[in-house]
C-alpha cells in the first residue's frame, strides 16, 4: 500500500530510541513514555520545511496514526506540516 499525503500533510514513522541511549527533551508530562523523534516518509505538495528522510520531533499524541502490523516496533502517522516542532540534524 502507497500513501501519498495531500496539501501539507507529511508521512512520519516512530524511530524505536534504544534503550542504551540517553535522550535528553522537554516534553508533555502526560506523554512522558511516548516517543517524539520520527523519520518522513512522504510530505504532501504543499510541504516546505521538511524532505522525505528528516528526522523530526513531533507530538507523540495526535495527528492520524495508521493502523499496521502490531509486531512491528514503529508507528506511522500523519500530521499536518505545522505540527512538526523541529527538524533534528
Amino acid at each position: 500500500m502507497t500513501i501519498n499525503p495531500t496539501k501539507d500533510n507529511v508521512l512520519i514513522e516512530t524511530i524505536p530510541t534504544p534503550k542504551n541511549t540517553t535522550l535528553i527533551m522537554l516534553e508533555p508530562k502526560q506523554a512522558d513514555t511516548d516517543n517524539m523523534s520520527y523519520r518522513v516518509l512522504a510530505c504532501g505538495p504543499e510541504v516546505k520545511t521538511v524532505k522525505v528522510g528528516d528526522k523530526v520531533l513531533a507530538p507523540p499524541l495526535g495527528g492520524y496514526v495508521l493502523k499496521e502490523d502490531k509486531n512491528k516496533e514503529t508507528v506511522k502517522r500523519i500530521f499536518s506540516e505545522s505540527f512538526i516542532l523541529a527538524v533534528v540534524t
